[in-house]
């Protein structure tokens, strides 16, 4: 099975979509599969120092479209959302999810762990999630 979908902010530049890393306002780092060189990046303030987690540093404002991807499923006939994988540790490879039903007692039955302030969450194998689907959603970029 290829690596899941997971809730994720993305950003347009230059025709590629790329997976936001971190930043502030006026900036933001995202991840960079290839080169990263200026003539990729015309406008790079800064890039990754290593290797192993490439990412460019640029502008907000030279982003031409942000998207807010939501990877829905349900684990044992509940309803979650998958917030992230694990990639390190003895848990590498689970995912985790997190509740977005609106019965916690089925929740707590299905075998998610919270509370009504934090929410209810777990960490699963990909393999037990079912109907995956995803939504993609543009957001404005302000400039």
């Amino acid at each position: 099975m290829d690596e899941i979908p997971t809730n994720a902010t993305l950003y347009e530049y230059r025709g590629e979509t790329f997976l936001r890393h971190s930043g502030g306002g006026t900036y933001k780092r995202v991840w960079v599969d290839g080169p990263l060189t200026h003539e990729r990046f015309p406008d790079a303030l800064e890039f990754s120092s290593d290797p192993g987690e490439p990412w460019v540093m640029l502008p907000t404002v030279a982003f031409d479209a942000g998207f807010r991807r939501t990877v829905f499923a349900n684990w044992h006939g509940e309803p979650v959302v998958v917030e992230s994988v694990i990639r390190i540790g003895l848990r590498r490879g689970l995912v985790r999810i997190a509740y977005v039903g609106n019965h916690p007692d089925q929740a707590v039955a299905a075998g998610l762990s919270g509370d009504q302030f934090n929410g209810w969450s777990a960490e699963v194998l990909p393999s037990e999630l079912e109907e995956i689907h995803v939504e993609m959603s543009e957001f404005a970029i302000e400039k």
